[in-house]
């Protein structure tokens, strides 16, 4: 499965928002530098409100210590994918990636720059000979492989090469995707969404050309995609870039759907690594481990009683990524109130099995 990411390059939160709620909701959303120096955090928690996957990409490169924090206060934001560069260095990559095994966001290195040609990027590294990008983004990806990041940034024209030194399981971004009438700007190496599909991508970044407005240009570029046959959705229709899960998920799902029936909050987390819980009375916003988790959910359940538990749909967001949403029925001990809330179960592929990873209540 590839997916699109719109990037949302607008200079405020409010022109960002008008922006994905014309779209209709993407799965996927792309925050840099600009909107997030903007907006800040809170356009993150607005767009995860709308139950939209955020990109944040600010291209970490920083010391390591800074790059852990960094990650850190990302997933408690709720974003699921972020960017370091890989000229960071192995040391911080590996900060990073711990970083991300322990909260459950995934981190992907930025390997060389869209807008760098060969001369450009030789001069930045002090090596004038470079005649090729290739080797370098090679080399970088490596880099990122080793220290366990969930993947990298490169180009179309690099794509292929990374994927075969990352496997099938490594997620591939490839940024500066252009219609054939877009202007290319500051971008030296750019794709259109054909070309990126096949380099056996997992995230194409569909950005409008750099100095578009917020209004109908930004629009007119997704428009124009939409219209190309290649998505449906906002989600690219392609070979698959991860790898699956032996158990269905709806198995997995009825199974933790058993579970929170039964108020058996530790067989609901038994075999996550760690879970996000955002539900009411719980001021924690990082992932726990199993046996915290359990322990909260204990003292969630503690006061009701279940009246129904219904499963509304499931929800994909990529190849390993999905939502259960649940209506829940409960009743509040020492009384006749029956209460309704919606749950969230949100999945995600590990070791080739579907893992529980959030657990989020809203009323």
């Amino acid at each position: 499965m590839a997916e699109v990411i719109v990037a949302l390059d607008q200079p405020t939160e409010a022109e960002a928002l008008a922006l994905v709620d014309e779209l209709d909701g993407p799965r996927w959303v792309k925050v840099g530098a600009t909107l997030f120096a903007s907006a800040g955090p809170s356009v993150v928690t607005a767009l995860r409100a709308r139950e939209i996957e955020v990109f944040l990409d600010l291209k970490w490169h920083d010391i390591p210590h800074q790059v852990e924090g960094a990650v850190c206060a990302a997933a408690n934001l709720g974003v699921a994918l972020a960017t370091v560069h890989a000229l960071g260095g192995p040391s911080m990559l590996e900060v990073a990636a711990r970083a991300a095994a322990t909260t459950g966001i995934d981190v992907v290195a930025v390997t060389v720059l869209t807008s760098h040609t060969a001369d450009e990027f030789g001069r930045v590294i002090g090596r004038p000979d470079v005649s090729g990008l290739q080797r370098d983004v090679e080399r970088l990806t490596v880099l990122a492989r080793d220290a366990h990041l969930a993947g990298v940034v490169a180009s179309a024209d690099e794509a292929a090469a990374a994927r075969q030194l990352l496997g099938p399981g490594g997620i591939i971004v490839v940024p500066g995707i252009r219609l054939a009438e877009d202007e290319a700007d500051d971008q030296r190496r750019t794709a259109s969404p054909a070309r990126a599909l096949a380099a056996a991508v997992d995230h194409a970044s569909q950005e409008p050309a750099s100095g578009v407005s917020a209004g109908n240009g930004g629009c007119h570029v997704i428009r124009g995609v939409h219209a190309s046959g290649l998505i449906a959705g906002l989600v690219l229709v392609a070979a698959a870039g991860r790898v699956g899960a032996q158990t269905p998920l709806d198995q997995v799902v009825e199974r933790a759907r058993g579970a929170w029936l039964a108020h058996a909050a530790r067989a609901l987390v038994e075999h996550s690594d760690t879970v996000r819980l955002r539900i009411p009375g719980v001021a924690i916003s990082a992932a726990v481990r199993p046996g915290q988790a359990a322990r909260l959910l204990e003292r969630y359940f503690e006061s009701t009683e279940e009246a129904g538990f219904e499963l509304r749909g499931i929800r994909h967001v990529g190849a390993d990524h999905a939502y259960a949403e649940l209506l829940r029925r409960f009743v509040v001990q020492g009384t006749d109130d029956e209460r309704e809330e919606t749950v969230f179960f949100g999945f995600r592929v590990i070791g080739g099995e579907w893992r529980l990873r959030e657990v989020r209540v809203t009323p």
